[in-house]
């Protein structure tokens, strides 16, 4: 019962406090950065698989993160620093296997997006 009771508690602080809706817009220096590096991930990997998978989606928790899914049959380079260079922008890095025989390399961008402050200053004179 005791558990019951604070769960309802930091329940209802949450509700209170919780913002209703919060509007994100481009962080667009980081975007920017996120995009180019997503199409020369994207070119590198469809060198060696043409049929490769590709799938872009923003985090929906936090909301201010871009993810791009890769899932290919090969993925495989003799240009290691070429990868490496192209995995400096990145975030995270997730390579999992698929029970269809292909792997999916799931890539993370943090801070594309930003909250929309209205109060914001954005740079031109009033």
């Amino acid at each position: 019962m005791k558990h019951l009771d604070l769960f309802e508690l930091l329940n209802d602080l949450y509700q209170r406090y919780m913002p209703e809706t919060v509007y994100l817009v481009k962080n667009q220096p980081r975007h920017e950065e996120a995009m180019r590096s997503l199409w020369r991930l994207i070119s590198f990997v469809t060198q060696e698989d043409e049929t490769a998978e590709v799938s872009f989606s923003k985090n929906e928790l936090i909301g201010t993160s871009l993810a791009l899914d890769i899932k290919t049959y090969c993925f495989a380079t003799t240009n290691v620093q070429e990868l490496c260079d192209l995995l400096k922008q990145v975030d995270s890095l997730d390579v999992v296997p698929l029970t269809d025989g292909r792997v999916c390399l799931t890539v993370g961008f943090d801070n594309v997006y930003k909250p929309y402050e209205p109060n914001e200053k954005r740079g031109d004179k009033q």
